[in-house]
């Protein structure tokens, strides 16, 4: 009998016939995403036909309207992998030769299920979040901007981790929640020293070191990421960084400014059709509306961490407050 792995993630239960990095799921819940991965690699993987949707590091195919590909090509030895996912429910690993295999299960708890969450039409940003008060406090911008660096501040000042990278959410009628996401926080070695002074202690994200020289906090030393939805209360836009003599500071937006941001910071937009695109805006424009939506101008240089995690707390605090249950 073939053994299968069950996994609990951006509010979707996943069964893999392979191992993931991602939390467990109670073994009586219903599946809704199945994962085969190969066993053994394919002797060659073509790509014909359409040009890509997205070409980047990952490149995107519409194979049709509810079936998306992503492929991979290790540009080292040529070797190709990719991921089919149908109906968001049903994911296809291939690889070849020469594929660091461990690495897949990393692609496939990220890009991989925000194809799966696309398909399904539920709005993915891309960021970082934590808990404050009970209640989600998100962290936006594009890679680089700082995110993970920040929630690794606001974990080390008590607040538990809820995402790392994708934030999955979903809207009710009068409020919005944030899925658990990824409970593996990325850091690279000068943000980790800020934060513990320990990035040496840490594991590899990656098993292949050509990937990436980020390493990872996990639950087992940092708080443990959240089981259940929670409510959103307040998205932080983090900007660039500023030199100089400045105090960091958080400035309200607008609805209309907020939704550009937030569109801007969507996770993979590219790959979008125009269907999907205007289902997307009219979710985020609502976002807009229940969440109130801030800009943090920051000081440039890690030491000033603990100052703006202090200062995010608060403010998240005092937002986050009202909505606990009296």
């Amino acid at each position: 009998m073939m053994e299968h792995f069950r996994y609990k993630i951006y509010g979707l239960v996943l069964r893999s016939n392979q191992p993931l990095p991602a939390p467990q799921a109670d073994d009586d819940a219903p599946v809704d995403v199945e994962i085969d991965i190969a066993k053994a690699p394919v002797p060659n993987l073509e790509w014909s036909g359409s040009e890509p949707i997205y070409r980047g590091t990952e490149s995107l195919w519409h194979l049709d309207d509810e079936t998306w590909r992503l492929g991979y090509t290790d540009h080292r030895s040529g070797a190709r992998w990719d991921i089919t996912c149908e109906w968001g429910a049903q994911i296809t690993v291939r690889w070849m030769e020469g594929i660091s295999v461990p690495d897949i299960g990393t692609v496939l708890v990220n890009s991989a299920l925000a194809v799966a969450l696309h398909l399904r039409g539920i709005p993915c940003l891309h960021a970082s979040g934590v808990l404050v008060s009970e209640r989600a406090a998100l962290l936006l911008g594009p890679s680089g901007a700082g995110k993970s660096t920040t929630a690794a501040a606001l974990m080390a000042a008590g607040n538990a981790l809820l995402t790392d990278d994708i934030a999955a959410l979903d809207l009710e009628p009068q409020r919005v929640l944030v899925y658990p996401g990824h409970p593996r926080l990325r850091l690279l070695a000068d943000s980790a020293d800020a934060v513990n002074g320990r990035f040496d202690v840490l594991h590899p994200v990656w098993v292949d070191p050509g990937m990436s020289r980020k390493r990872y906090l996990d639950p087992a030393t940092a708080a443990a990421a959240a089981r259940a939805a929670s409510r959103l209360a307040v998205i932080y836009v983090l900007t660039p960084r500023r030199v100089g003599p400045h105090q960091p500071a958080i400035t309200a937006l607008e609805p209309r400014e907020a939704l550009g941001h937030l569109l801007a910071c969507t996770y993979a937009s590219g790959w979008l059709d125009a269907r999907r695109r205007a289902r997307l805006f009219r979710c985020l424009a609502r976002v807009t509306e229940l969440v109130p939506v801030r800009r943090v101008d920051r000081v440039d240089g890690l030491g000033d961490l603990p100052r703006l995690a202090r200062l995010l707390s608060a403010d998240a605090d005092l937002i986050a407050a009202p909505c606990l249950p009296r």
